[in-house]
């Protein structure tokens, strides 16, 4: 079975969060360097970290990354929508 790459990030701990939340939820998870560059700029070490899950939990990681990572009424940290908590001020 292949790994499917389900995000992408040239910094480190956000790789690390992203690595980190699909372990928590059961979907195996890993980092790995997609490519390195002479460049200052670009992440930590000057490479690319996807994160990696097995191909049959690939949609389901997805889902879990975009709706923690996503700012378009998704799920905050406190499980509630983000339009609730907007709502509250």
């Amino acid at each position: 079975m292949s790994n499917i790459c389900v995000f992408s990030t040239p910094v480190k701990p956000m790789a690390d969060m992203a690595v980190d939340l699909l372990r928590e939820e059961g979907v195996p998870a890993r980092k790995s360097i997609a490519f390195r560059e002479m460049s200052l700029w670009v992440g930590d070490d000057g490479g690319m970290l996807n994160v990696l899950v097995p191909e049959r939990f690939a949609e389901a990681a997805a889902e879990l990354l975009n709706a923690r990572f996503s700012n378009i009424g998704e799920i905050s940290d406190d499980g509630r929508e983000e339009d609730d908590v907007k709502n509250e001020f």
